[in-house]
């Protein structure tokens, strides 16, 4: 889950440097050069996610299915005290009906 996610990320911010040192046998240049690549690759993924046409408008209906390990996701734009679950939602709901 999220929590293995963060401890393999502090892992690896921790081991990074001994790998960049006793593995490719490298200094300070080469940690800096192997960070910004990771960093890059971070924010062009962030460009690609948010430019991607699997977008969620008012106009469309989604059903969120929790897998095995639950369900979490951000709602940007949402109000609270504004929304009123339908009943598709609910657990053996009926299906969605599109807006005429």
């Amino acid at each position: 889950g999220v929590a293995d996610a963060k401890v393999q990320q502090n892992l690896f911010i921790v081991l990074e440097p001994l790998y960049v040192n006793q593995v490719l046998e490298s200094g300070p240049v080469v940690l800096g050069l192997l960070q910004t690549a990771f960093g890059t690759g971070a924010i062009l993924g962030a460009v690609v996610a948010a430019r991607a046409e699997a977008r969620v408008g008012p106009e469309q209906l989604r059903r969120v299915l929790p897998g095995p390990d639950g369900v979490r996701f951000v709602a940007l734009g949402g109000v609270p005290g504004t929304f009123t679950a339908s009943p598709w939602t609910q657990l053996g709901g009926p299906p969605p009906v599109p807006a005429s």
